[in-house]
């Protein structure tokens, strides 16, 4: 199952808040124009015998120093890191290299066990295990390292131990401490044993030497600087991981520095300054920061899209840097990966009482896809649209959430956007269910939280219960089409909190998430970071305008809990024809007095249509009108019970709608039309229905267009950029796309005339 879904996807902490700036002209694609213009680099400087010499190494031949074999360690690792495969023959010569060097230096040693850290344990495990016991040996004193590396089975912490400034000549290094420290890091993610003593000292140096302005310097002696300051959190952080897992709440010591040191870097953030070790040393300082905190912005800017600019405008011109090119292939291949879930930062709550609960599942879920995703902590009171780039928000804490009524708002924007939210109850506490209830109550008021039926594809998309015998234990808000809220039952934080064997096939919040995050995602299928589901509107005048018409029905059963399908589409509408789409929800006896090109009739349940309600769609249609009958989602009867009563209105045959009709070939429609020759379905679609290539779409034909299309398939979630599996229906593109041609369509019809139906 997991070598399945693996190749299913190929195919497809305390944050400050800020207002987001908007986004320049940045785009994913020229990312990865950067990012290949750099492996080229890279590839191009590579020496005959597999290394890389530069700046820090001039080559093979000369005395060997604190440096020597850093640059070739780098690169390696920064060409595994974006996606080089270890078995190219350039990065396999490289490796043999490195496999069989002796390297002195801290920082050299630092990267080559990054690079064994990111290979087959049974093959490079060997060698991992000789660095980890290489760098551990090179402490002293307060878990500080300085440049040079111990001799084999030297110990400079039992030649230099002691206190805070014992050894080594009373060296303090933040710089080197941090690449040792994050190497014992990388290492213990694959298994090794760290003793929590060297964190404890790890956390002790750091406080210690921590600045009054919350900032860190590269010794006592310095000014605080910002890669120095970006050193210091990290080793919180990590440190943080390692010691803390089983903690319901955080380290109250370490959370006050952590908030400083990030207050120190929104008040201080500047790309352009490169500060100790050059810009790209800086630039992979703050991308560590930010993976490790979920932070988006520092200074009020998104820190990735702020450096990247920088890094493509290079043009890959490095020269001798080695260095630079791999620190900036690191950034760029790292902090590009997709973000599929938010965690909410609610001020004044308990919100963040496991600080690193998404961090390890967010890791989790990267090793179970086999590829990396990143995660996000946002803001309740910035734009819902930005949290629109991860499909999942996270809230939790251990006690009731007072909800403004902005907060309120914020939520239900999200949500209407498309976005899932899942709530986890620390501790099991019931006041914190209770305003979850309260929530969900005030945004849909007639849904309720059901237990999840076993059927569902949350409980079993991608892994089963071994053992079949229990269905999930969370609720789940749905409308019948998407689900909107999760709540657990158990206290599923402290499982992530604790990072503790994830095992599926043993822990059942394991299995959830791993079902969770497969329909959200619909099995992986995220947008890169520079883009989101989110349309912005263009600035140019309007071309006119088309309304459109989403009846409410006397019947109960066709209530809609779809807030606005058409809150994308209008953008979207309005960028490619110009036209301002008009949408009125009102009960279906107000039709004749809104007068819309398009009614667009949409449910899940099947409905009953009062005679008063057959007469309103009648004389729609006969004025020129257009009538689209939707599965929202693509499921339910809601379609099939409106065709059967609608069936005697209409003489003639319900068919597919033809190749050559101007839905599909915007051949008489007005400008911004699109060709739908070549149109895509859902995965759902084609795993149920096997399509044979035409439109499954359908309608009445009469006097050479469609007044009346009856779509059992979803064009609605679609339109909203939802991306969760088990709609069935048309790929987002394609359902923007065919709506554009239904709503042209629709709008020339009613400029034309109407058509005769049965009396």
């Amino acid at each position: 199952m997991r070598s399945l879904l693996c190749l299913l996807l190929a195919l497809g902490c305390l944050v400050p808040c800020s207002t987001a700036q908007a986004q320049g002209k940045l785009t994913d694609e020229k990312v990865d124009e950067a990012v290949e213009a750099i492996k080229k680099f890279l590839y191009d400087s590579q020496a005959a015998d597999g290394g890389w010499y530069g700046s820090y190494h001039k080559g093979p031949q000369d005395a060997q120093d604190k440096n020597s074999w850093g640059p070739t360690a780098m690169a390696a690792l920064a060409l595994i890191v974006s996606g080089e495969s270890p078995q190219n023959p350039k990065i396999k010569k490289a490796l043999e290299l490195l496999a069989k060097v002796e390297i002195t230096g801290v920082y050299a040693l630092s990267m080559r066990t990054h690079v064994w850290s990111y290979l087959p344990q049974d093959t490079f495990g060997k060698l991992l295990e000789k660095d980890t016991e290489s760098m551990y040996n090179s402490w002293y004193g307060w878990a500080r390292f300085n440049y040079p590396v111990a001799a084999y089975g030297e110990s400079f912490n039992d030649k230099y131990g002691g206190g805070s400034a014992a050894g080594n000549g009373g060296r303090v290094d933040n710089s080197t401490t941090q690449y040792g420290v994050l190497a014992l890091w990388q290492a213990s993610k694959r298994g090794a044993d760290i003793p929590d003593r060297f964190w404890e000292l790890a956390i002790s140096n750091f406080l210690e030497l921590q600045d009054t302005d919350g900032g860190w310097a590269y010794s006592g002696a310095r000014n605080t600087t910002q890669t120095m300051t970006c050193a210091g959190l990290a080793v919180m952080f990590v440190a943080q991981q390692e010691l803390f897992r089983d903690k319901s709440k955080p380290n109250a010591q370490i959370t006050a520095s952590i908030e400083k040191g990030l207050k120190y870097l929104n008040e201080n953030f500047n790309p352009n300054h490169g500060g100790h070790g050059g810009a790209g040393y800086m630039w992979y300082g703050y991308e560590r920061v930010g993976l490790a905190a979920g932070i988006k912005y520092f200074g009020g800017k998104d820190w990735f899209q702020e450096i990247a600019q920088k890094i493509v405008a290079k043009k890959a011109n490095y020269g001798a840097a080695i260095h630079s090119a791999a620190f900036e292939l690191m950034f760029l291949a790292r902090g590009r990966v997709p973000v599929w879930i938010n965690k909410l930062q609610i001020p004044g709550t308990a919100w963040n009482n496991r600080p690193n609960d998404v961090y390890f599942l967010n890791r989790f879920i990267s090793g179970y896809r086999e590829h990396e995703v990143n995660w996000q902590v946002v803001g309740v009171e910035s734009d819902p649209k930005e949290w629109m780039s991860a499909p999942l928000m996270w809230v939790s804490s251990d006690g009731a959430i007072e909800w403004t009524d902005e907060q309120v708002g914020k939520i239900k924007e999200y949500l209407d956007l498309g976005g899932t939210l899942i709530a986890n109850p620390e501790e099991r506490s019931s006041s914190f269910r209770a305003s979850i209830q309260e929530l969900a109550q005030k945004i849909y008021p007639d849904l309720k939280f059901e237990p999840i039926d076993r059927e569902h594809p949350m409980a079993n998309l991608l892994e089963g219960d071994p053992r079949g015998s229990k269905a999930p234990e969370f609720e789940i808000l749905s409308n019948g089409a998407r689900v909107l809220m999760i709540m657990p039952r158990d206290d599923w934080g402290m499982t992530f909190q604790k990072d503790t064997n994830p095992d599926p096939d043993k822990n059942k919040a394991w299995r959830d998430i791993i079902n969770i995050y497969g329909v959200v995602t619909d099995r992986g299928e995220l947008t890169p970071r520079l883009s989101s589901p989110w349309v912005g509107k263009k600035n140019h005048a309007s071309t006119g305008t088309i309304k459109v018409f989403i009846p409410q029905w006397e019947d109960p059963a066709g209530k809609v809990h779809e807030h606005d399908v058409y809150r994308v589409m209008k953008n979207y509408m309005h960028n490619e024809t110009g036209r301002t789409l008009d949408v009125q929800t009102l009960p279906l006896s107000e039709l004749q007095g809104a007068d819309p090109a398009l009614v667009h009739m949409l449910g899940v349940n099947a409905i009953s249509i009062s005679e008063g309600e057959r007469d309103a769609i009648m004389k729609f249609v006969q004025g020129g009108g257009t009538i689209l009958i939707e599965n929202l989602g693509g499921a339910g009867k809601f379609a099939t019970s409106v065709r059967d009563q609608l069936n005697p209105l209409f003489p003639g045959t319900e068919d597919r709608v033809s190749n050559r009709s101007d839905i599909i070939s915007g051949r008489n429609l007005p400008d911004g039309s699109k060709s739908n020759r070549d149109f895509y379905y859902r995965r759902l679609v084609i795993e149920r229905s096997n399509p044979d290539g035409r439109l499954l779409l359908r309608g009445w034909n009469k006097d050479d267009r469609y007044p009346v299309l009856l779509s059992y398939e979803d064009f609605s979630l679609g339109m909203l950029g939802v991306r969760q599996y088990g709609i069935n229906g048309y790929s987002i593109e394609s359902s923007r796309d065919l709506m554009v041609n239904i709503l042209l369509e629709a709008e020339k019809a009613k400029a034309g005339g109407g058509v005769s139906v049965a009396e």
